[in-house]
């Protein structure tokens, strides 16, 4: 188990980026949360295996293509105390 913080930036706030997140999760073995950030970027993390990790990324970078400008990604041990993926307010 593995675990990813991301910070996306660009137009990914106000444009439904949390909830396409969530969706992208589902059917994947992860959990974990996702965020606004004041400073219009989004946080998310998540822990599951590294191909669901991997396959997460690869769906949030694909479904939200127009809105990413940038996004950086720490890898680190999983904690496993993470709840199912849901938004975070």
């Amino acid at each position: 188990m593995e675990r990813i913080e991301v910070f996306y930036r660009g137009h990914v706030q106000g444009v439904g980026f949390r909830y396409n997140a969530c969706e992208q999760a589902d059917g994947l073995v992860v959990t974990g949360w996702v965020q606004n950030l004041p400073d219009r970027r989004v946080q998310m993390v998540a822990e599951g295996s590294v191909g669901d990790l991997k396959e997460l990324l690869r769906r949030i970078d694909f479904s939200m293509s127009g809105n990413i400008r940038d996004k950086s990604v720490a890898w680190q041990a999983a904690t496993g105390q993470l709840a199912p993926f849901q938004i975070k307010h």
